[in-house]
């Protein structure tokens, strides 16, 4: 389970704020991603993509629309239509696999947008860019749903599930909420590899199942280090303890005995993370941060320094991943993702489209897709 780790405690939290945030994190992403499959449990799923609809809308040819692009003032014209021309080819290979070549029973809708890079790295990090393929249940019964009439094609109506493809975006791996890139101490748990689809791995992340896809040897994350993850702890500490001796001599009374005692506690935790932190060899200062599968009694960093079983490696988005010197448009990682996961199952899944998506990417020439990266 990969979590979020917040270095950025309000002064006005309690002293063990940060200590106790991993237990309660964890625990906490492990229910919203069980909520999911728990909400079909014990239902008597039909898995026949027929179910509750007509043949005629099951069957019915479906639409591809052309690509909708937004670039938000990202290219100028010609680079625009570089990268327009380069993610059509890429929707084309995405569309010749056998379950989206000829759409029956839903219509696809390709779209494409981009986010200039993030302020604070415009010289070395490309543009965010993202291309998407939704599809839409085909009801022909629907006074709103339309026909082609050239073609016999129909649109399909309402929502329905995404294939997305995000391309340069660290935070793709690493967090479910937009990453702000220039803020430091944004320190997360490794995501895990839990399988491969077409020959690329498959990373476990807070949202969706992701597929990695690059032409790097390194990845878009890289390791902490233990001495500057203890600094930081260290440092975000005594920005707590300084607010606590304001706020001490505002104070009276019995609430001044209670900060007293908590700023001592926490005198006492910087002490010893110094301390532990001054007994570390050079090589366990350089060495990865991993949280520890079990925290001991009375230890307040919950580190494991051999990372032995079990324990998480702590990461952070590899800000020297990119290429300095390739234009805005330049594809360099990709994060391919659908709305009900990556790896194929046999599952009860109620909504068909999904499991077509899900379906079509070990069907895809993603060979193909990696080949126009740079």
């Amino acid at each position: 389970m990969k979590q979020t780790i917040s270095l950025s405690v309000p002064a006005s939290e309690a002293p063990t704020a940060r200590q106790s945030m991993l237990s309660r994190l964890a625990p906490l992403a492990a229910v919203l991603l069980a909520l999911a499959p728990a909400a079909w449990a014990g239902q008597q799923l039909d898995t026949d993509p027929c179910a509750g609809r007509s043949q005629a809308s099951c069957n019915a040819l479906g639409v591809t629309d052309k690509p909708s692009i937004a670039w938000r003032n990202t290219f100028s014209a010609s680079e625009g239509q570089q990268v327009s021309a380069r993610l059509t080819k890429m929707m084309e290979v995405i569309l010749q696999a056998p379950e989206l070549r000829e759409p029956r029973g839903m219509s696809l809708h390709p779209s494409m947008s981009a986010s200039p890079p993030p302020a604070h790295a415009e010289k070395q990090h490309p543009a965010l860019i993202e291309a998407f393929l939704l599809a839409k249940f085909i009801t022909v019964e629907d006074k709103h749903a339309t026909q082609d009439k050239k073609t016999g094609a129909w649109k399909g109506t309402g929502e329905g599930p995404m294939l997305r493809m995000r391309f340069n975006d660290l935070g793709a791996f690493l967090s479910i909420t937009p990453m702000d890139y220039a803020k430091p101490g944004q320190y997360y748990t490794e995501p895990p590899k839990v399988g491969e689809v077409g020959g690329f791995p498959v990373y476990k992340t807070a949202g969706p199942e992701v597929i990695l896809i690059h032409k790097r040897d390194a990845l878009p994350w890289r390791p902490v280090p233990v001495e500057r993850y203890l600094q930081t702890l260290i440092s975000d500490e005594e920005t707590l303890h300084a607010g606590f001796q304001k706020q001490m001599a505002s104070t009276q009374g019995a609430g001044k005995a209670e900060l007293e005692k908590a700023n001592a506690d926490r005198q006492t935790r910087i002490d010893t993370m110094k301390q532990q932190l001054a007994q570390l060899s050079p090589a366990q200062r350089q060495a990865g941060a991993c949280n520890a599968a079990r925290r001991k009694r009375g230890d307040i960093i919950g580190l494991d320094f051999n990372c032995g079983p079990g324990s998480e490696p702590l990461v952070e988005p590899n800000q020297d991943y990119f290429t300095r010197s390739a234009p805005k448009g330049s594809l360099q990682v990709l994060a391919i993702s659908t709305t009900w996961g990556v790896l194929p199952r046999n599952d009860r899944m109620p909504n068909v489209l999904g499991r077509k998506l899900r379906a079509s990417l070990s069907e895809m020439d993603l060979k193909a897709l990696q080949a126009m990266m740079d």
